[in-house]
């Protein structure tokens, strides 16, 4: 079978998975960020201002989503169905990218259990039906790894740029790659990193000018989740206890302020370092019991309906994730 005809049945597959899990879940929009991506694309549709609150600019978070769901919307209800569908086309598109990723640097057999597993995951299909960024971010990247591996670094830097309005940490990946001219893998590569980081920025940059001029300070993107997060990092969490969200939502310092805007970002990022000065070596602790988290997979997406179907569950992915992280340091 022919590559062509192979990604076209990956995507078909993965599309399928996708409008499953639109159809078993609907489009959910009950977390704090999907309300406000929905608030911010309403504002734009009704009074063309990027704000919480219309005719009030905002540069809190990244503009790309909402201007996606601005697009879509029709009437006075959410778009929801149609952003659905186009979260299923963009996640099937995904399936078909990492599968010419991996047949261009693994080969024929690894490419196809990449696209095999790929299309059948939970976890990218039930985001499909949720009103958050990770489906289109999660396409924008490996477009732009798929164009970094091809050498054309214009293309591989618009898709970053384009990545980085939707979420703005993906600058510090841009940032570093013309550093990789001093790994002897990529000597020579200098001129094409600098290429893709200037198209990047160029994508950017009108964003960045628009916040000047109209915030009045300089936001590259935006404020959301840099200092929060940083606060969100000193909070111990027990391993093993499911979602850390409701955990550190509940903390104390945090119930007396919100991130829901720059200033609140500003009081959670001066506690944040407040508590990292006081006992600098428990914040270490934490972080270093943290990072497990970023390696695994308990589903707990997926409700089963019964405690004991739930451990199975979450035991089973947890083994498959092990077997993942092993087979990823293999391959590298």
């Amino acid at each position: 079978m022919t590559i062509r005809k192979l990604a076209s049945g990956f995507f078909l597959v993965a599309l399928a998975v996708r409008l499953g899990a639109l159809l078993a879940y609907g489009v959910s929009a009950i977390f704090p960020d999907a309300v406000e991506y929905l608030t911010l694309a309403k504002n734009l549709v009704d009074s063309h201002t990027f704000g919480m609150v219309a005719g009030i600019p905002t540069a809190f978070r990244p503009p790309l989503y909402p201007f996606l769901i601005a697009m879509l919307w029709r009437g006075q209800a959410a778009p929801l169905i149609p952003l659905g569908i186009l979260q299923a086309l963009l996640g099937a598109g995904t399936v078909v990218l990492l599968y010419h990723i991996a047949h261009r640097e693994f080969g024929r057999r690894l490419a196809i259990w990449t696209a095999a597993l790929a299309a059948i995951h939970p976890f990218a299909a039930v985001y499909t039906a949720r009103v958050m960024t990770e489906t289109l971010l999660t396409f924008l990247v490996v477009l732009g790894v798929y164009f970094w591996g091809t050498r054309r670094s214009a293309l591989a830097g618009i898709a970053f740029g384009l990545a980085a309005l939707t979420h703005s940490v993906v600058l510090f990946f841009v940032v570093s790659l013309p550093f990789l001219a001093l790994v002897p893998a990529f000597r020579g590569r200098l001129r094409s990193h600098l290429i893709l980081a200037a198209a990047c920025f160029a994508v950017v940059s009108p964003w960045t000018l628009r916040n000047a001029v109209v915030m009045h300070r300089f936001t590259l993107i935006a404020d959301a989740g840099w200092r929060s997060n940083l606060f969100f990092g000193t909070i111990d969490v027990p391993l093993f206890s499911g979602n850390p969200w409701p955990i550190a939502l509940a903390d104390a310092d945090r119930q007396k302020g919100s991130a829901q805007d720059s200033a609140g970002e500003a009081i959670l990022g001066e506690r944040a370092l407040e508590r990292i000065r006081t006992a600098p070596l428990h914040w270490l602790a934490v972080r270093a019991k943290g990072y497990p988290r970023l390696f695994y997979d308990t589903g707990e997406y997926l409700d089963l309906g019964d405690q004991s179907l739930n451990n199975i569950r979450k035991w089973t992915f947890c083994l498959l994730d092990f077997a993942l992280i092993a087979l990823a340091m293999t391959g590298c």
